[in-house]
């Protein structure tokens, strides 16, 4: 669930115009659902490709690999407090 919800929290970070906070989000959802070796599936799917989509609208793609990167790298409870403040 922790995972679903920092998917959502970057959903809403590209829309509220903060697409570098939205990467790291991703990338950290994408980080705890490979390491638990589950895929995004169904709904939760669709919002993720939705907000990879929008994430690759407003980055360019070194900035928004960078930031997927780092979202990957960063510990949980450090990204659940980002994804946390408003």
């Amino acid at each position: 669930m922790i995972a679903y919800c920092l998917e959502g929290a970057a959903g809403f970070a590209v829309a509220a115009g903060r697409p570098d906070r939205a990467a790291r989000l991703l990338g950290a959802a994408e980080a705890l659902l490979d390491s638990l070796g589950i895929p995004f599936q169904g709904e939760e799917e669709e919002s993720y490709l939705k907000t990879l989509d929008a994430i690759a609208e407003a980055l360019d793609e070194d900035s928004r690999e960078a930031g997927r990167a780092a979202g990957r790298n960063e510990a949980l409870d450090e990204i659940v407090a980002e994804a946390l403040e408003s």
